[in-house]
């Protein structure tokens, strides 16, 4: 695995053209003079970068809301394939049992174990349309969280918030915009969808940043 670079603030807000001071580098000078932490802002930067994830992710880990929806389906659909072809697999091993009564792969389909099997795999069909509803259930139910870039986005907020006393969304637009441009990326976080973000999450999400209180 590739080793991941932690960016210095230095990095982070380095003006663009040798000699004029860039917006990022403003927005930073600012937050520190206000009584933010040079150490907490650089690492709080570099964990939104390093967090990356989906804005549409759900509970079931690693998929979209799409393609979680659709994995109860997906589940039931397995479910009737192995209906289908169950029973005759296990006859069909069992003949070829009798037929080469000394082949080792089948052996244990001459003491009578067939049958436990054979009833194992008659339920699992069974299981698995219980398991497609479990999970179909757990979607709906499951209370809808925030992703995990815009976790350490409200951190960053957060501790800007008790360093300074004031939000300072435009110098937070300006060096997550910086911050992202270095990694060759487009920034998501505008004032307005910090504003959001903190104001939706704040209180549900507090005990977090209680814990995370530098």
């Amino acid at each position: 695995m590739a080793k991941i670079e932690i960016l210095s603030l230095e990095r982070i807000v380095a003006p663009e053209v040798k000699g004029l001071v860039s917006l990022a580098r403003r927005a930073a000078d600012s937050l520190l003079r206000a009584g933010m932490n040079e150490d907490t802002l650089e690492l709080d930067l570099n964990n939104v970068i390093l967090n990356v994830s989906v804005g549409d992710d759900h509970p079931i880990i690693g998929k979209t809301r799409r393609k979680a929806n659709y994995f109860p389906n997906r589940v039931l659909k397995f479910a009737g394939e192995i209906e289908q072809v169950t029973s005759r697999l296990v006859y069909e091993l069992l003949d070829s049992a009798r037929i080469n009564p000394k082949g080792k792969e089948v052996s244990w389909l001459l003491n009578g174990s067939y049958k436990e099997t054979l009833q194992a795999f008659e339920g699992l069909p069974n299981l698995l349309k219980a398991y497609a509803e479990f999970v179909r259930f757990a979607i709906r139910k499951k209370i809808r969280t925030v992703a995990c870039q815009d976790h350490f986005a409200i951190i960053l907020m957060q501790h800007v918030r008790q360093a300074t006393g004031k939000p300072y969304y435009p110098e937070l637009e300006s060096l997550l915009a910086a911050l992202f441009k270095v990694r060759k990326f487009s920034s998501p976080h505008t004032q307005s969808r910090l504003r959001d973000l903190y104001r939706r999450n704040r209180l549900r999400l507090r005990p977090l940043y209680i814990s995370l209180k530098t």
